[in-house]
């Protein structure tokens, strides 16, 4: 018989240990869980915060762009021909620079303001110089461009000293496949 009381009091006590869910308790992970009207205070914030705005929306995920135009003749002459491209990666740019495949961090400062990580290049041959000399200018012109406009269907990325890109969607036909 006391043997059955004591076993009786643990799992008494075993259980009234276990309790059941309040707003203030702790998931074994030992972040608390936020109060319902917290919860919904943060819900209603979501919901009421502004859109972005619409030129930041353009930059989709798997988005391409094809080169048409640049500041630099040698580029513009080029640009066709060398089928450069580029594509909208998450926090990405990717593509093809007219021999070598390009990938650079991306980030969108504001309305109009882009900014770009270090442009990193395969390393392939070019056998063609000109090809050659409008990869090197178009990677060149756009590590350094910090402003971009979305007009008429077409992407322009801008930098101070004039510099110019200019993209229109789409990739180049039979150049090179996806990026990646």
């Amino acid at each position: 018989m006391t043997r059955s009381i004591v076993f009786f009091a643990i799992a008494a006590a075993a259980l009234a240990g276990c309790g059941g869910d309040s707003i203030d308790s702790k998931p074994a992970s030992g972040v608390s869980t936020p109060a319902p009207a917290a919860a919904a205070a943060e819900a209603t914030a979501e919901v009421s915060k502004p859109a972005a705005p619409p030129d930041l929306a353009t930059f989709e995920v798997g988005q391409s762009w094809r080169l048409i135009d640049a500041s630099s003749p040698e580029l513009r002459d080029n640009a066709v021909k060398a089928g450069i491209f580029l594509e909208v990666q998450d926090g990405r740019l990717v593509g093809y620079a007219g021999c070598n495949r390009f990938s650079a961090p991306m980030v969108l400062r504001g309305p109009g303001e882009i900014g770009l990580g270090p442009v990193m290049a395969s390393k392939r041959g070019c056998a063609d110089d000109a090809l050659n000399a409008a990869e090197q200018q178009f990677l060149a012109a756009l590590q350094k461009i910090d402003t971009f406009k979305l007009s008429d269907g077409q992407l322009s990325f801008n930098h101070p000293d004039g510099t110019v890109l200019v993209f229109v969607e789409g990739r180049p036909d039979g150049i090179e496949p996806a990026a990646e």
